[in-house]
């Protein structure tokens, strides 16, 4: 991509000739020499340095527990593809500027987080899998699980995928039918003709950069390929003021979409289907909240009024009921067949145990379902 054509990309406004503007091939390309040529400062002296981009490494966090995090260690940026212009780069939960849509939000997250402690590969990972006396590996990241399978939230998505951002930034989601298409752009409106992929600079070592974290591997099939890292941010803020951040558009070409279009089988890599995505869809869709997520939004905002909450649920057609989300036996058919058939090898195969202290760390995890303390997690 000559220079000029990258300045159009940066400066582009609206105003001027789309024609001007870089295809998402020659986008993509130019992005991947300027990430070779950036240095890494997100690292501590503690963390790993492993040439293997499609791995995962068990990093553990400030809080003390552990991320199954995308491999960062050589690359600069994170990303995010958009396929028409947005305006206000904000997260889902602040788009509808409504009160009521994030009263709704934050009871469906209850029931969605309810819904994931019923699941026992995500209980054994949060209660911990004892590696030594010293070290115990808990993974729990119920919030950033939310983002990932559809929930609104206060999160901002990002991946460390630059081919992921680029089929997210020629594509179209059909959220009711978890179906891409690619984007089509409409002659009488310009916000339609061009795409954009938002970088994202870590300048800082990864924990002192305010809001930014890794939602991690957690090894469910929905989640493989997606490398989500989110930005949670206030209200009122857009992620366009962030000083980290920039901004790249390119113009749609049929033939150039359709390349990185295709890259994840029309998308279908990235919305794999497992029984965490069924439910979140019926968390999504169903009319009703529980009284469970109700109460327990009460106790998180105990200012607000259960008569007021109860009301505005109601004129939005929400019932508040006994409906319970939690798994049953067998809802956990396709779990169990698929533990069966080695996936939790699999997902071992895919992690780097680098940082942890326990010697044979990998060779512990690949057996944990012949553990007697964890096999009855993969039953």
């Amino acid at each position: 991509m000559d220079k000029a054509t990258f300045e159009n990309s940066m400066s582009f406004t609206g105003q001027e000739n789309v024609s001007l503007l870089p295809t998402i091939d020659q986008l993509v390309a130019y992005l991947k020499e300027l990430q070779s040529v950036t240095p890494v400062r997100h690292l501590s002296p503690m963390h790993t340095v492993v040439n293997a981009p499609d791995m995962y490494i068990i990093t553990r966090l400030m809080s003390g527990r552990y991320s199954v995090k995308p491999n960062i260690s050589m690359q600069s940026f994170l990303y995010r593809g958009e396929s028409q212009e947005f305006g206000l780069a904000i997260p889902k939960e602040f788009r509808r500027n409504n009160t009521d849509d994030i009263l709704l939000a934050n009871i469906r997250f209850n029931d969605f987080h309810t819904m994931l402690e019923s699941h026992p590969l995500y209980r054994m990972l949060k209660n911990g899998i004892k590696l030594s006396e010293h070290e115990i590996i808990r993974i729990e990241n119920p919030y950033g699980m939310a983002s990932c399978y559809g929930l609104d939230t206060l999160n901002f998505s990002l991946t460390s995928s630059l081919d992921a951002a680029a089929f997210y930034a020629v594509s179209s989601y059909n959220a009711e039918e978890n179906k891409f298409t690619m984007a089509k752009p409409v002659d009488d409106k310009p916000e339609t003709r061009v795409g954009a992929i938002y970088v994202f600079f870590m300048a800082m070592p990864f924990p002192t950069i305010l809001g930014l974290s890794s939602v991690g591997f957690i090894p469910f099939p929905h989640m493989e390929n997606q490398k989500t890292f989110v930005f949670q941010m206030r209200k009122g803020i857009t992620f366009q003021q962030h000083q980290f951040q920039k901004k790249f558009y390119f113009r749609h070409d049929k033939e150039k979409d359709k390349v990185f279009f295709e890259k994840f089988h029309h998308g279908e890599d990235l919305t794999k289907d497992d029984e965490i995505l069924q439910k979140a869809r019926k968390i999504m869709t169903t009319q009703e909240v529980s009284n469970a997520a109700f109460n327990k939004n009460l106790q998180d905002n105990p200012h607000d009024n259960a008569t007021v909450n109860k009301r505005r649920l109601e004129n939005m057609g929400i019932q508040i009921t006994d409906i319970d989300y939690s798994f049953n036996l067998q809802e956990l058919t396709s779990y169990r067949q698929r533990m069966s058939q080695g996936y939790w090898q699999q997902f071992c195969n895919q992690l780097i145990f680098a940082e942890l202290r326990t010697k044979d760390a990998k060779e512990l995890f690949m057996d944990l379902p012949n553990n007697p303390d964890y096999s009855d997690c993969f039953k």
